[in-house]
């Protein structure tokens, strides 16, 4: 659903209950797996900004097409100023909601990812289950890391979808008006 409200939690961090390399691995595998389906969701969210500055895109040409519609607009300070004010409020809103939709899809989300040689390098001294507990520490991070900077799209995409309706709502209202 489009329109979500997001829970405000302050968790605290809890440390890292050590297991056994069976539990470890496990984890590790869950982990991975959660990461996957993250960027899926950032994907989802990419894809719904996509969408809004496609729209956005679509309606920007129709309005420029309307030649009353720009004509209006051209002649500036030619018409009492509340009637311009009405006119230009719903170009405001669509370019507010492609500035909405371009958050999203600017891509902010970077996994901070594990690179083979120097964790080859840096981590040789540790014993396997050492290697294991870092690796599972560094992908819960990744993980987290990853689940806050995403929960911030979903304010960007409802905000931009609500702009975008109430900018058409208003260019069709004025354009009904002007015939």
């Amino acid at each position: 659903m489009v329109f979500r409200r997001a829970k405000k939690r302050v968790e605290e961090k809890k440390p890292l209950n050590d297991g056994s390399e069976d539990f470890d691995k496990i984890i590790i595998d869950l982990t991975r797996e959660r990461i996957s389906q993250e960027f899926d969701n950032v994907a989802a969210d990419e894809l719904k900004g996509s969408i809004i500055i496609g729209a956005v895109a679509a309606i920007i040409g129709i309005v420029l097409t309307v030649h009353d519609y720009l004509k209006f607009l051209v002649t500036t300070f030619t018409q009492p100023l509340y009637i311009e004010t009405v006119m230009w409020i719903p170009l405001m809103l669509i370019a507010a909601a492609f500035l909405c939709g371009a958050v999203p899809v600017y891509s902010r989300l970077k996994l901070r990812l594990i690179k083979p040689r120097e964790t080859n390098n840096d981590y040789s001294h540790l014993n396997p289950t050492g290697l294991r507990k870092q690796l599972k520490k560094e992908l819960i991070e990744n993980f987290e890391f990853i689940e806050n900077k995403r929960k911030q799209n979903w304010f960007y995409i409802d905000t931009g979808f609500i702009l975008l309706i109430f900018g058409v709502t208003g260019i069709f209202i004025t354009l009904m008006f002007l015939k």
